[in-house]
């Protein structure tokens, strides 16, 4: 079985039409008809029972037909991301790091990286979150290794390195001592560590996804907010990734849950573009993998 054979197939059908599949293929309707007999001979089964001009699928057409396309278009993939393995002669690798994280492992995996692959030039981008996904939109990095806030989309290819548990920074003073909700941290101002065109995105961001109804504040640096938080003036949103400097004493992590007490979760994946797609890519992928495993 041909995929060329199985692609007229899936033509004929969707068209419900050999002329029209013929057009559409820009081969002839005597061709394209020999194609699909073809195809059945291969297969040793009908796919359609021909009557005059019309047609109908037999039961072994209908499941062909159900399956095919899936087919057709994975082999597609495969076929743009092999010519772009062979097409790429990879001599420097840019990496993006969510900047909220640059801890031991991401370390280690460059470094362990760099040994492997001693040719490849290496360069890394700090950024949050918008900003890594802009310089990856526009190539100025060929990778991220970002927390996960946009929803799945199939220009990109996504692995996923690590889940963690959101936590929260709230003064010693509080009387909170286990884990906390939005609603229990509503009275509080809520502090944001994000640059100021960044700050629509972000209210966004934890009013739509985490539902979180305190006022929002931003702060320029994670000191002046944690002065806030010392004071009892404010909460901070933080998570078991994040590389900040240890908490001091005047202040308290909690686990963050939703309003039903369950932990609130943040993945963190290595993206690139789809088109992009190389060994390289796949590799520093492991090697970052295993060290979080």
């Amino acid at each position: 079985m041909l995929l060329r054979q199985l692609d007229y197939f899936v033509k004929v059908v969707e068209n419900n039409s050999f002329t029209k599949a013929a057009a559409q293929a820009y081969i002839s309707q005597s061709a394209i008809s020999q194609q699909i007999q073809a195809l059945e001979k291969d297969l040793g089964v009908d796919l359609m029972v021909r009557q005059h001009r019309s047609f109908a699928l037999t039961p072994a057409g209908e499941y062909l037909y159900r399956h095919a396309p899936q087919l057709l278009a994975q082999a597609k993939e495969l076929k743009e991301s092999t010519i772009s393995v062979g097409h790429t002669n990879t001599t420097h690798l840019m990496i993006g790091c969510v900047r909220s994280y640059i801890g031991p492992e991401f370390n280690q995996a460059v470094a362990s990286f760099n040994q492997q692959h001693p040719h490849l030039e290496l360069s890394i981008t700090l950024g949050n979150h918008e900003e890594l996904f802009d310089a990856l939109r526009q190539e100025k990095v060929d990778l991220v290794f970002n927390d996960q806030r946009h929803p799945e989309s199939e220009a990109y290819t996504s692995r996923r390195i690590i889940t963690t548990q959101k936590m929260v920074e709230v003064s010693a003073n509080q009387s909170l001592t286990g884990p906390v909700t939005a609603p229990q941290l509503s009275a509080l101002p809520c502090y944001i560590l994000a640059a100021s065109d960044q700050e629509a995105g972000e209210i966004r961001y934890y009013r739509e996804a985490l539902g979180i109804t305190s006022p929002l504040r931003f702060a320029t640096s994670l000191r002046e907010a944690r002065l806030m938080v010392a004071a009892n003036q404010g909460w901070l949103l933080t998570d078991q990734l994040s590389d900040h400097p240890a908490v001091p004493a005047a202040i308290k992590l909690l686990p963050f849950t939703d309003p039903h007490h369950a932990p609130i979760y943040q993945p963190y994946f290595l993206f690139w573009k789809r088109q992009m797609t190389t060994l390289i890519n796949d590799a520093f992928a492991e090697t970052l993998q295993e060290q979080f495993s």
